[in-house]
């Protein structure tokens, strides 16, 4: 019964991603240039790096780039930026949600839409932050790099 009712809390959370984050690709994605950009108070700018631990070395392998906007709010926040793969052959929109410890978003390409979750630590003293995140299809992969509050 233990072990029950994390896996239908985990199943649930998966059921429900789709309908939390529908709504912010359209909305706050700094891409597109709609009426709902111009009326968002921005408190900032991130940008980074997403990919995964080197196995030979202690540098990471770099898969992707990642910069954009976000807006806080109380203890969270949401954004949407840009992503770009490394050699610059595919680029794409992430948009989300997160808070404290946590990380809930879409990831927006030429093929489609893919919801992820995941972790987020946020180094507030340095203006820094690392997290892993996951989708359905595909390996999980980290993300770290700087913000700057405006």
């Amino acid at each position: 019964m233990k072990k029950i009712i994390p896996i239908l809390a985990v199943a649930a959370l998966f059921l429900i991603l789709p309908v939390t984050t529908a709504t912010s690709a359209s909305i706050f994605s700094p891409l597109r240039s709609n009426d709902f950009n111009r009326t968002i108070d921005w408190t900032g700018q991130f940008v980074g790096a997403i990919g995964h631990p080197g196995r030979d070395n202690e540098d990471p392998t770099v898969v992707g780039y990642i910069g954009g906007l976000f807006k806080l709010r109380g203890r969270g926040g949401f954004f949407a930026g840009n992503i770009t793969s490394e050699d610059q052959s595919r680029n794409g929109r992430i948009t989300g949600i997160f808070g404290s410890n946590y990380v809930f978003g879409r990831l927006i390409g030429d093929q489609g839409s893919l919801p992820f979750v995941g972790f987020i630590r946020v180094g507030r003293e340095n203006l820094t932050f690392f997290g892993r995140a996951m989708t359905i299809a595909g390996p999980p992969l980290y993300f770290w790099g700087n913000f700057s509050p405006y």
